[in-house]
């Protein structure tokens, strides 16, 4: 994903982390499952 956006990987995963944290999600499958029952994937 870093290599992609032209980013770190300590990029990605702060911004992973931070997204995790407001969704409320324990992982990145947690999160990724509530982003699409709130429709923001």
């Amino acid at each position: 994903m870093g290599m992609i956006l032209g980013i770190s990987n300590n990029a990605v995963n702060f911004h992973v982390k931070n997204t995790m944290g407001k969704l409320g999600a324990t992982s990145r499958i947690q999160a990724v499952a509530i982003a699409i029952r709130l429709d923001v994937l």
